[in-house]
């Protein structure tokens, strides 16, 4: 009977990391799908009307632009960014490997060079132009930095 219980254990853990796995994989897929439709929703932006970002020196802008880029990105791809977080809050819950979890937090999280600029900055100045018309959708930030004389 012990020998059946742990057969039987082992294989209900394989089935659900399977299951975890396929979940995952879904996820994953619908992700990457959502990201490459937001990519191709990229534009190059040639001027910009906030009074705000166009009072602030060039060394300024070049930090902002990321950051409105970061949160224009973070927007579109919402749904499937909270979809893909909720799977893989499961998938540590049940298994205790937090590293796919992790791995996604980092890779979603602003870097310290962002962090200390949006604090320099302000965020409410930040939030009002990441809503602003130009910076609604993602930006294709070389060109944008080209286009506004933000590179030598």
């Amino acid at each position: 009977m012990n020998r059946l219980y742990k057969s039987m254990t082992i294989m209900c853990l394989f089935l659900s990391i399977s299951v975890h796995a396929d979940t995952m994989s879904d996820a994953f897929n619908i992700l990457n799908q959502e990201y490459e439709k937001c990519d191709a929703t990229k534009k190059v932006i040639s001027s910009v009307s906030n009074n705000w970002f166009n009072s602030l020196s060039i060394e300024d802008k070049k930090s902002v632009l990321p950051i409105v880029d970061y949160m224009a990105m973070r927007r579109c791809t919402k749904d499937a960014d909270a979809e893909y977080s909720l799977v893989l809050v499961d998938y540590a819950a049940e298994t205790g490997d937090f590293k796919p979890l992790e791995a996604w937090v980092g890779l979603i999280g602003i870097n310290k060079s962002m962090h200390e600029s949006i604090m320099r900055l302000g965020m409410s100045n930040l939030l009002e132009l990441s809503k602003s018309e130009e910076f609604l959708k993602p930006i294709m930030l070389m060109e944008t930095a080209e286009q506004l004389d933000l590179l030598p």
